[in-house]
């Protein structure tokens, strides 16, 4: 189970699993994370792990460009 576990995890595209978790759209989850040269493997381990919680990027990406969220995020996980 830990070798099926593990081959995930090395497997997953980011991008596709943020959005999955979030219910956001993978296009743009994309343009985010693009736009705002974000970590998406970071963002989402912090997601999984529930360090991150997913309404706040979901506020982030959908809301207006430089809430609090966006902010937040683009700061703790921007490159």
């Amino acid at each position: 189970m830990e070798k099926f576990r593990t081959f995930l995890q090395e497997n997953t595209d980011p991008v596709a699993e943020i959005a999955r978790r979030t219910g956001l759209r993978a296009k743009a989850v994309k343009g985010f994370i693009d736009d705002n040269n974000i970590n998406p493997d970071k963002l989402m381990q912090d997601l999984g792990q529930k360090k991150l919680d997913f309404k706040d990027l979901m506020t982030a990406v959908a809301g207006k460009e430089g809430n609090k969220y966006f902010v937040k995020i683009v700061k703790e996980y921007g490159e």
